[in-house]
């Protein structure tokens, strides 16, 4: 029984790893096409492309530690900037 249940977590975290990369590479994407795109089209792939997986994410790796919640903040924030063309280094105020 403990075997299973340490083969289903393992599973799990795996297939997080999983689309978490995936996000990344979605988001990668969206910094490439950018400069060919106005601005509501990029907001158009976040909303379609990217909202979903980080709410999944929230969703499924919200309640197992404040380190998983903090990579999906991070990651949301990268999206952010992406659309907004806003470089890291760079302070901003969404509120």
């Amino acid at each position: 029984m403990l075997k299973a249940s340490i083969k289903l977590g393992t599973r799990i975290i795996k297939r997080n790893i999983q689309v978490h990369m995936a996000t990344h590479k979605r988001i990668n994407l969206l910094n490439v096409i950018k400069t060919f795109l106005p601005q509501s089209a990029m907001q158009s792939f976040h909303k379609t492309l990217i909202k979903p997986i980080v709410d999944y994410e929230w969703v499924i790796w919200g309640a197992i530690s404040q380190y998983n919640l903090d990579r999906i903040f991070a990651l949301h924030k990268y999206a952010v900037r992406a659309i907004l063309n806003i470089r890291r280094t760079q302070a901003y105020n969404l509120g």
